[in-house]
C-alpha cells in the first residue's frame, strides 16, 4: 500500500539553530527598488534593455530573440542554508519568460498575468559560497515586464514521515526497493532531502556543471542495507567535457562507475565494492576539458534488506523561518500522517542548549490546528516534542504558525505552507442512514474519484440517488467502508420500480468493482503518489476489504428508450462474512430520449496494441472479440477512439517499377468495418494513416518507406 494524504506535503528532519540565518528587507539592498537619485540604489541593469520606472519599480523589455537583467549587490547568505527567494511581478505586453533568483539558482517563470503577483522558489546555498547577487530579468520576452519588490527567507525543509521512516519528495519504497526518481523540477529547486553537499549551479529545471562542479547525494533508510540496484542520470544539454558518477559508502573512498559525454541517458549498475551499504552516497561531477554541461535527472533504485516496509511515497515543503530565536535548538520537525484526508500530528522537537532549565510553550495557529497552547519544563541539554494536532485542513493552500516561547520570551517562529489537494476532499458523499454497524456504507455520484483512506462523511442521507435520460448510461457509488477487515463481499442489484407499476429490469443493471492502481510519477499539478480509483472490472466473485478502507462500488444502470418517466426505486444488496446490509437506490428518469447519433464529437486515444498485450490474446480471431467488446463499451458511453478500424487499414501497395510509379489502394475490407463503426457504434471520429510517409514523435521515429 503506498501511505499519504494532507501529510504527503509535509514531514521533515533537520537539527537547525534558528539564529544567525534572518535575512529581511533592511540586508537586500533597496528591496523595494524605492531608493535612489537617478537610479535604484544597489541594483543595476547589467544586459539589455529596461529602465527605473515611477521611482519604485524596475522594468525589462525584449523583442523575443534577446534577454535583460537587473543584478543586486552582493546579499551575505550562509553555505548549505536554504532560502525562499520571492519577487512580486507583472507583465506589461507581449509573452515569453521572467527570470529571477540568485545568480547560482536562477529560475525561469512563464505565463506571467497582468496582475501583480509574486513568484517565487527554495534554492540551496552552494557549499563554499558566502555571498551572492540577485538577478531579476527576462529571457525572450516579446514585450515587457515588471518588477516591485524582493524578499529573501531562511526555510527549513519538512519532509514526509510514515512509519520512522523519512522520505523526500521523489523518495519511496516500492515493492521492498528503495527509489529515488528527480526530475529537478518544484519549489524546491536545487535542494532535496538526500543532497549531501553540492557546489554546482542551477537553472530552473537541472544543475549547471562547470570546472570544479560537483553534486553529492545520500541514499538509504535507518535499519535497512541497499543490497543491489542500478543508478542513472541524464544529461539534457551538453556543450564540452565529460560527467562522471562515482559512489562510496563513506565520502572517502571513491569508486569510479561511468562516465557519459553527450546528451541522453546513462545507467549502471551498482558494484559489489561499496554493497551492502547501510548509507551509499552517488556523487556527480565535471570531468575532462573546459567541462559545460546540464544534468536534469537522476534516478537510483536499490533493493532493501528485510523485511523491507510497505510501499510509501515521500513529500517535502519548506517552513519559513519568521523569527530566529538564539535559546532554543530546532532538532527535528516531521508530520505523523492519520489515515484519511486531512488529518496528522506535527511533531516538534526542541532542545534547550542552555545552562539553565527552561519553560518552553508552543503556542500554534493557522489552518486546521490545534490552537491550545502547549508548556513543557526543559531541564539543561533536555529535549522535548511538542505536538500539535490537524484535525483537518482546507483543500488547496493552508498555513500553519508555530510560535516557541522560552521563559516567557518569544524565542522561535515558523510558517508551514502547504497543500492539501484536490484528490483529499471530504466535502462530499452521504451516509447510507439505514445501515449500522461496524460496516459502514456511503455513496457519492459517479463523477468523485474517492482516495482510499478518505473518512466517512459527516452528512447522511436515506438513499444513493441519482439521474439519467432515456437510452443512457448512468452510475453512482455505493462505498463500503469497514471498521474490521471484510471477507466475501458481493452485491446484487434489484429491479428498479417506477411510476404507475413500471420497472427497469435488474439485467440493464451492472455492478462493478472500483479498483484502485499505485500512481507512482506525476503528470500534472493535481496528481499525488497514492492509489488511485480508474478500472472498473465487474464484481463477479467475491472480494476482501481491509479494514478502514473504501470498497467504492460502481452501480451502473441502462436506461431503455421506452422507460417511463419519474422516480424509481431499488436497492443494492451486499453480503460478507458477518455482514448484510441493503442499500436504497433512487433514480430519476428525465422525460427525453437521448437520441442514437452522437452530436459531440469526441477523439479518444486509445492504444489497441497495448489492450492485446494486456489480455494475452494472440489470433486474429481473438484480437476482434477483444476489440469488439471495447468498441462496445466506447459505444455505449458516447466515446470514439481516434481509429475505428484498427485492424483493418486501407490497403496500400506501391508500384515504383510501374509506368508511371503508382499506389495501389484496396478498401475492401476498410469499407466493412467502417460502416460498422458508423451504423453501428455512431462513433464521430476518424482518422487515416499517411502510408509511407514514416512519422512519429520526438521518442521515437519511423523512416518513410516509399
Amino acid at each position: 500500500m503506498m501511505r499519504h494524504s494532507l501529510a504527503a506535503v509535509l514531514c521533515g528532519v533537520l537539527g537547525l539553530w534558528l539564529s544567525g540565518h534572518s535575512v529581511d528587507a533592511a540586508s537586500i539592498p533597496n528591496a523595494e527598488f524605492d531608493a535612489g537619485d537617478q537610479s535604484p540604489a544597489g541594483w543595476t541593469l547589467v544586459e539589455g534593455n529596461g529602465r527605473w520606472v515611477d521611482r519604485q519599480m524596475l522594468e525589462v523589455g525584449g523583442d523575443g530573440k534577446d534577454s535583460a537583467r537587473w543584478q543586486s549587490e552582493a546579499v551575505a547568505l550562509t553555505p548549505g542554508t536554504l532560502y525562499r527567494f520571492e519577487v512580486r511581478a507583472r507583465r506589461i505586453s507581449g509573452n515569453g519568460v521572467v527570470t529571477a533568483g540568485p545568480e547560482f539558482a536562477n529560475h525561469d517563470y512563464s505565463g506571467l498575468g497582468e496582475d501583480w503577483q509574486w513568484l517565487g522558489h527554495v534554492f540551496r546555498v552552494p557549499d563554499g559560497v558566502e555571498s551572492a547577487r540577485l538577478r531579476v530579468g527576462q529571457w525572450h520576452l516579446d514585450g515587457v515586464a515588471q518588477f516591485d519588490a524582493v524578499r529573501l527567507t531562511p526555510v527549513m525543509p519538512v519532509h514526509l514521515r510514515i512509519d520512522g521512516f523519512t522520505l523526500g519528495e521523489r523518495e519511496g519504497v516500492v515493492d521492498g526497493c528503495y527509489r529515488f526518481e528527480w526530475k529537478l523540477t518544484g519549489p524546491g529547486g536545487n535542494y532535496h532531502r538526500a543532497v549531501a553537499d553540492a557546489t554546482a549551479g542551477f537553472n530552473t529545471s537541472h544543475w549547471c556543471f562547470t570546472s570544479g562542479s560537483y553534486v553529492t547525494y545520500r541514499f538509504g533508510l535507518p535499519g535497512h542495507s541497499l543490497l543491489s540496484g542500478d543508478v542513472a542520470f541524464r544529461i539534457n544539454h551538453h556543450m564540452s567535457g565529460k560527467c562522471a558518477l562515482d559512489v562510496s559508502r563513506d565520502q572517502r573512498q571513491w569508486h569510479p562507475l561511468t562516465t557519459a559525454d553527450e546528451t541522453g541517458e546513462t545507467e549502471a549498475r551498482l558494484p559489489a565494492e561499496v554493497l551492502p551499504a547501510n548509507v551509499l552516497f552517488v556523487r556527480l561531477r565535471a570531468d575532462g576539458e573546459q567541462p559545460n554541461f546540464q544534468i536534469g535527472q537522476l534516478r537510483l533504485s536499490a533493493k532493501m534488506s528485510g523485511p523491507a516496509p510497505g510501499d510509501m511515497a515521500g513529500g517535502t515543503c519548506f517552513a519559513d523561518v519568521e523569527d530566529a530565536g538564539r535559546r532554543l535548538l530546532v532538532e527535528d520537525i516531521a508530520v505523523e500522517p492519520k489515515p484519511g484526508a486531512g488529518g496528522g500530528t506535527i511533531l516538534l522537537t526542541v532542545k534547550n542548549p542552555g545552562s539553565q532549565a527552561a519553560t518552553a510553550t508552543l503556542e500554534p495557529s493557522g489552518a486546521g490546528a490545534s490552537a491550545e497552547p502547549t508548556t513543557a519544563h526543559m531541564a539543561s541539554g533536555a529535549s522535548q516534542v511538542f505536538r500539535v494536532d490537524l484535525p483537518g485542513a482546507k483543500v488547496g493552500e493552508n498555513d500553519i504558525r508555530l510560535k516557541l516561547v522560552l521563559d516567557g520570551q518569544p524565542t522561535v517562529a515558523l510558517r508551514v505552507p502547504f497543500h492539501v489537494p484536490e484528490y483529499y476532499r471530504t466535502d462530499y458523499g452521504e451516509r447510507i442512514e439505514s445501515v449500522e454497524g461496524d460496516v459502514p456504507v456511503w455513496w457519492c455520484p459517479a463523477t468523485w474519484k474517492v482516495a482510499p483512506r478518505r473518512v466517512l462523511p459527516d452528512a447522511a442521507a436515506p438513499a444513493a440517488v441519482f439521474a439519467a435520460a432515456r437510452h443512457d448510461y448512468q452510475a453512482v457509488q455505493v462505498v463500503v467502508r469497514p471498521n474490521r477487515p471484510l471477507a466475501g463481499l458481493t452485491a446484487k442489484a434489484s429491479t428498479l420500480r417506477g411510476p404507475g407499476g413500471a420497472t427497469i429490469d435488474a439485467e440493464h443493471i451492472k455492478i462493478l468493482r472500483v479498483y484502485y492502481h499505485p500512481v507512482r510519477l506525476l503528470t500534472d499539478e493535481t496528481s499525488v503518489r497514492d492509489r488511485w480509483p480508474d478500472a472498473l472490472p465487474p464484481l463477479d466473485e467475491p472480494i476482501d476489504v481491509a479494514a478502514g478502507e473504501n470498497q467504492p462500488l460502481w452501480v451502473l444502470v441502462y436506461v431503455p428508450k421506452d422507460a417511463v418517466p419519474g422516480d424509481y426505486t431499488g436497492e443494492v444488496s451486499l453480503a460478507a462474512e458477518g455482514f448484510r446490509a441493503s442499500v436504497p437506490l433512487k433514480l430519476r428518469v428525465w422525460d427525453f430520449t437521448l437520441p442514437e447519433r452522437n452530436h459531440l464529437a469526441t477523439a479518444y486515444g486509445f492504444r489497441p496494441d497495448l489492450a492485446f498485450e494486456y489480455h494475452q490474446v494472440r489470433t486474429e480471431a481473438d484480437r476482434r472479440r477483444v476489440l469488439d467488446m471495447y468498441f462496445q463499451n466506447f459505444a455505449e458511453h458516447r466515446i470514439s477512439p481516434y481509429d475505428p478500424v484498427p485492424l483493418d487499414d486501407i490497403r496500400v501497395e506501391f508500384l515504383p517499377e510501374a509506368d508511371p510509379p503508382q499506389a495501389k489502394l484496396d478498401f475492401t475490407a476498410f469499407d466493412a468495418a467502417m460502416q460498422r463503426a458508423v451504423e453501428t457504434h455512431h462513433f464521430t471520429t476518424y482518422r487515416l494513416p499517411v502510408n509511407g510517409m514514416g512519422g512519429g514523435t520526438y521518442h521515437s521515429r519511423r523512416d518513410p518507406n516509399i
